[in-house]
């Protein structure tokens, strides 16, 4: 009889939570009652790995990560760094995976951790995958193998032949690796063999367009770049066609004034094309041509404004001006409350190829900036009468 009392004065109490709450409690932890305390524990662990990776102790914060996500699956932020820490150690697939995991867009995610770790190869790895199996965005990939070749030296054009004679490629993908290969060497003559084989093969978009133009100018192929130019540009759009034409003045002119206002007037100034302006007079660093930069910038898209003035204060901080900088410093903290790292902008200026590549890893960390500004800056001011870019990988 006792036993029966018992179990209904327990029966009672259960009853009475239940009324009080108990069952909207049941219903949120949908029966799971240790949900509350795998997210305290996940949390926890997280902290621990933050505090762990502060302290230098990498071994011990990966492992924080992982108990972080074993305890929460459904836990973003322990993915996220623990994507950062595999990238670093050049574990491309697992941080590939890890950031997919965490709902990014994994390939751009992993390029921007490589990048601000300053790691060549393994970039040169991440960018012939995109290259292969991104048609959409090739151009985009084309353009980091194209600064991490140089940026890596002999070791880094070490892996992409490997890339190259290992991987299943498709004809155009593998041509247009080539090419860049090719440009990275000086060989303009096998740049312009593979842009023949992609034109009789069919296939070049925009973007490629004016990929294959920029690999030309680099290594001072400047007629085929006119042949290439106007067979393709019934591909173009108005901006583009003007921005290509005015690509080609540059290289061939770069002691005229750029008149960017004149030029491209009457187009609609988005903030990707005027970054492409930013590009197509950037390697000169000319006082004017920057100035007029700022003006076309001062219709731009609020919502992109810190990248705006990462970009412009980066460009005057390479010309060598630090005071035309600070005002590009100021509205930036205006934007993000931060300050652009004035050592790293000195950095742009070194004449030592490897410290000028350091310094822009480290300004691609700390601050938004375009890829096609990357290359540019990891680049030696071009003076007035220069053809071909310089190649990188000449100073190391």
């Amino acid at each position: 009889m006792q036993s029966v009392r018992r179990l209904l004065i327990v029966g009672g109490i259960v009853a009475t939570l239940f009324a009080a709450g108990g069952g909207l409690w049941l219903s949120k932890t949908q029966g799971r009652p240790l949900d509350p305390y795998r997210r305290w524990q996940s949390g926890r662990f997280y902290a621990q790995g933050l505090r762990a990776e502060s302290a230098g102790d990498q071994a011990a914060a990966q492992s924080a990560y992982l108990a972080a996500i074993d305890y929460w699956p459904a836990a973003r932020e322990p993915k996220i760094r623990l994507a950062l820490r595999l990238a670093a150690q050049e574990r491309l697939e697992e941080a590939l995976g890890m950031a997919a995991q965490a709902g990014l867009d994994a390939r751009v995610f992993v390029h921007d951790a490589l990048l601000s770790e300053g790691r060549a190869s393994a970039l040169v790895r991440l960018a012939c995958q995109g290259v292969r199996d991104e048609p959409r965005r090739r151009g985009s990939w084309l353009a980091t193998l194209r600064f991490a070749l140089p940026m890596g030296g002999a070791e880094a054009r070490r892996v992409l032949a490997e890339e190259l004679a290992a991987a299943a490629w498709a004809p155009d993908a593998r041509d247009w690796a080539e090419a860049v290969a090719c440009a990275s060497d000086g060989d303009g003559a096998g740049v312009w063999a593979r842009l023949r084989q992609r034109q009789s093969a069919g296939g070049v978009d925009a973007g490629l367009t004016l990929v294959g133009l920029e690999l030309l100018l680099q290594t001072g192929k400047e007629g085929e770049a006119w042949v290439w130019l106007n067979r393709q540009r019934g591909l173009l759009g108005d901006f583009d066609a003007r921005w290509a034409e005015f690509r080609l003045e540059r290289v061939r002119d770069a002691g005229s004034e750029p008149q960017l206002a004149r030029r491209f007037a009457g187009l609609k100034l988005t903030v990707d094309r005027w970054i492409r302006l930013a590009r197509a007079v950037g390697e000169e660093r000319r006082g004017d041509a920057l100035r007029e930069l700022e003006a076309l910038a001062a219709g731009l898209d609020e919502g992109r404004a810190a990248e705006v003035c990462a970009t412009m204060w980066a460009l005057w901080m390479s010309a060598g001006d630090e005071e035309e900088a600070v005002s590009w410093n100021t509205r930036y903290r205006q934007v993000t409350g931060y300050d652009l790292p004035l050592l790293v902008g000195r950095g742009l200026q070194d004449a030592e190829v490897k410290r000028r590549v350091h310094a822009v890893c480290l300004l691609a960390r700390e601050a938004p900036l375009a890829r096609e500004l990357i290359q540019v800056l990891m680049q030696p001011k071009r003076a007035a009468g220069d053809g071909a870019e310089e190649a990188v990988s000449r100073g190391s």
